[in-house]
Formats: C-alpha cells, structure tokens, sequence
C-alpha cells in the first residue's frame, strides 16, 4: 500500500470512529429525552385531570351560588311581606287606639 493510501485509510478509520461515537452518544440522549418526555407526558394527563376536576368544582359552585341568590330573593320577598304585615298590624293599633279613645269617650258624655 502506498504511504498515501495508508494516511488516507488510517483517517477514514478514525473519523468512522469518532462518527460511531457521536451517533452512540446522539442516541443515549434521544433516548434520555424520550424518558423525559414520557414524564412530561404524564405530568400533562395529571393535570388535565385536576383541572377536569377544578372545572366541575367550579360549576358546583356556580349551581349553589344561583341556589342561594334565589334563597335569598325569596328571603327578600318574605321581608318585604312581614314588613307590610307590620305596617297593617300598626295601622290597626291605630285604629284600634282610636276606637278605645271614641269608645271612652262615649263613656264619659253618658
């Protein structure tokens, strides 16, 4: 072999290992980055699923909060009627009041 087909046949070797490394290397971090990505990927499927349950929490809450904004409407129209009984329950003493003084008055003039 000529000493320029050696040179030549020596370098091709070294750079087809040096290539054969970087391609073991390439794939022990492909394969680190595929396990790393499985994880991400079950991080993902564990948050979509408390964020599946956040989401029924909150339309729980909203369905109460209308629930009690109802309550507290008929709590008002109830209010609102015991405050008109009581304005009749006073207009009545009034009367009453009124009926009591005629009626000793009454008394008084026989």
């Amino acid at each position: 072999m000529k000493k320029r087909n050696r040179k030549n046949f020596f370098h091709r070797l070294v750079s087809s290992k040096d290539i054969a490394e970087g391609s073991k290397g390439i794939a022990e971090d492909s394969k680190e980055l595929a396990r790393h990505s499985k994880g991400i990927a079950e991080d993902s499927k564990e948050l979509a699923r408390h964020s599946k349950g956040i989401a029924e929490d909150s339309k729980s809450i909203a369905s109460n909060s209308k629930d009690i904004a109802e309550g507290s409407k008929d709590i008002a129209g109830s209010s609102k009627g015991t405050a008109e009984d009581s304005k009749g329950s006073v207009e009545c003493s009034k009367s009453s009041v009124r009926h009591s003084k005629d009626y000793i008055g009454s008394l008084e003039t026989v």
